[in-house]
């Protein structure tokens, strides 16, 4: 197996579709970063600067979970076509991997088999090794394959939509947008219309407000989750439908997810 040590130990070098798909990624974030200076180039209101920046953060991290995936696919062909004494090539593999787990995808990892060895617990067989490392690809398996949630974002600044759109899809998110109340209505009204989360601004053009949204959406989907946003203050909050979360922008995507994902635990 033809192996890379111009940068790093000596590792697999990635086939054609993975070098292909993560160069793909990496060209979509350039995109992002110009159009990120072309904002801040045309002074844009600072909360899209922040959330274009949220964005492009978001696709970095997406680039880390594709190259991790990557790394242990080629990591355990290469240790099962050598001969592992002892299961060395498989320990040191293991240590690799929870390392990348937690600096790439920043969620709990088991330790690896030196942080074991430093705290003077005995060290692990290689049967052990394989357990704790089928245990880590779980994990990674596991947030890649999540079906995506469905949401209806509703929002008529083009920009702060791409945005929020942008950075919703890569956190897993499956994003329709709407640019007016009546356009949302008329998602909703759809038979095929599968809406787990609707994101709505509150002040619309047209005579339907995000507020209106929020309370059909409700009736259609009793258990659907509600998120209001807007840029102006909001004296009367009477309106909120039960159960929902109000913010005012702006807004990340990751802190959407948060919010979201919180009101499905209260409930």
């Amino acid at each position: 197996m033809e192996r890379d040590g111009s940068q790093g130990p000596l590792h697999p070098r990635r086939n054609p579709d993975e070098k292909r798909a993560l160069l793909s990624r990496l060209a979509r974030i350039e995109g992002q970063v110009r159009g990120l200076r072309q904002m801040v180039e045309a002074d844009r209101y600072t909360g899209e600067v922040i959330q274009q920046a949220a964005a492009i953060k978001a696709a970095l991290r997406e680039v880390a979970i594709m190259s991790f995936q990557g790394r242990a696919v080629r990591g355990l062909a290469d240790a099962a076509g050598q001969r592992d004494h002892g299961g060395a090539k498989l320990a040191g593999l293991l240590a690799e991997m929870t390392g990348l787990l937690q600096a790439a995808l920043n969620v709990p990892a088991a330790r690896s088999v030196e942080a074991e060895r430093q705290a003077g617990e005995p060290e692990l067989d290689p049967a052990g090794d394989a357990e704790r490392l089928a245990s880590v690809q779980k994990q990674i398996e596991a947030l890649l394959e999540q079906e995506p949630t469905n949401v209806l974002l509703v929002e008529d600044d083009p920009v702060a939509a791409e945005v929020l759109r942008t950075g919703l899809d890569l956190m897993g998110c499956s994003v329709t947008v709407a640019a007016s109340g009546e356009d949302a209505l008329d998602v909703l009204k759809q038979k095929d219309c599968a809406v787990d989360w609707l994101l709505a601004d509150i002040v619309l053009p047209g005579r339907v407000d995000g507020w209106t949204v929020g309370q059909e959406f409700r009736e259609r989907n009793p258990f659907g989750r509600v998120v209001f946003i807007s840029a102006y203050e909001q004296k009367d909050l009477s309106r909120k439908t039960p159960g929902s979360a109000f913010l005012y922008k702006p807004v990340r995507p990751a802190q959407l997810v948060k919010v979201f994902r919180g009101l499905e635990s209260a409930a």
